[in-house]
């Protein structure tokens, strides 16, 4: 479907559903970094349906579902330029998007006389137990350009920010290995800052659940796996949980400040003025 407008976002071509949807050039990271190996686009599609239909016989159901929620990710941010005005990041729809069908999936349902009752866990930072830090770790995948972004915040049982930094590399990891990177990142970190014991915190489920299954033969990403597993073995106390992305947003800001900046930078007892309105929203009541 045409509207007869010039698309909000590139402002070079008219849009239209598959423009809006897939072809814009605002979105050419977001192909990139959600594209399986192995699937070629085609560029001749007589409609978005067309397209949809296509792409479905192709694709297995975890990218599908992916992909239905980028394509929700997308049409949010178009609308919010159109009618708020804000500018969309569309660099990190994907990352965005996985996190966000990873949260669903961790979400915890139990039945109750009938009904399905979902717990949902906290809408914001908790302290650790008094005498433990928290790392609070965070990746972001810009897959087509091979850059990596991770943030890393530590705090301790007060809600004080011991140390915090955000790190830039050139790889090309996908979402859920960029996350296990940032969780050995951030255990170094502490380590290196004399942090511990403490809590690694990421809001990657499919990672954490990797770091956590001790399997690491058949994961081509085994030799960061293994590294983990053996600091985890010398560092007496630690512990490796997952937590929902709004708890995670001070270490997600990091993330994307690594990729803004393409530098890493390390703080110690303080934190980049960009973190100041969540640090304090986080302080402990």
């Amino acid at each position: 479907m045409k509207v007869n407008k010039a698309c909000p976002s590139c402002r070079r071509e008219e849009e239209s559903t598959m423009h809006a949807r897939w072809d814009c050039h605002k979105l050419r990271y977001a192909r990139s970094n959600w594209l399986p190996k192995n699937v070629v686009i085609r560029r001749n599609y007589a409609n978005f349906l067309d397209f949809i239909s296509d792409i479905a016989t192709r694709i297995d159901n975890e990218s599908l579902r992916t992909l239905c929620i980028i394509w929700w990710r997308i049409w949010f941010l178009r609308n919010s330029l159109v009618h708020k005005s804000s500018i969309p990041e569309y660099s990190d729809v994907v990352w965005w998007s996985r996190n966000f069908a990873a949260e669903y999936q961790a979400t915890r349902f139990v039945k109750d006389k009938g009904l399905m009752v979902s717990y949902k866990g906290p809408s914001r930072w908790q302290a650790p137990t008094i005498g433990f830090y928290k790392v609070n770790c965070c990746a972001i995948s810009d897959l087509g350009r091979y850059r990596v972004g991770i943030g890393i915040v530590i705090r301790d049982g007060s809600g004080h920010v011991m140390a915090s930094c955000c790190q830039f590399l050139e790889a090309a990891f996908d979402s859920h290995v960029a996350a296990i990177m940032a969780i050995l990142r951030g255990i170094l970190f502490s380590k290196d800052c004399g942090l511990n014991p403490c809590v690694v915190e990421s809001d990657n489920t499919v990672a954490v659940e990797r770091v956590l299954s001790n399997n690491f033969l058949n994961a081509s990403f085994g030799t960061i796996l293994c590294e983990i597993a053996d600091q985890r073995s010398q560092l007496t106390g630690m512990k490796i949980i997952t937590t929902y992305s709004c708890v995670n947003r001070a270490a997600a800001r990091l993330a994307k400040l690594a990729l803004e900046t393409l530098t890493s930078t390390a703080w110690m007892e303080d934190y980049p003025v960009c973190l100041k309105d969540l640090i304090e929203a986080d302080m402990p009541s």
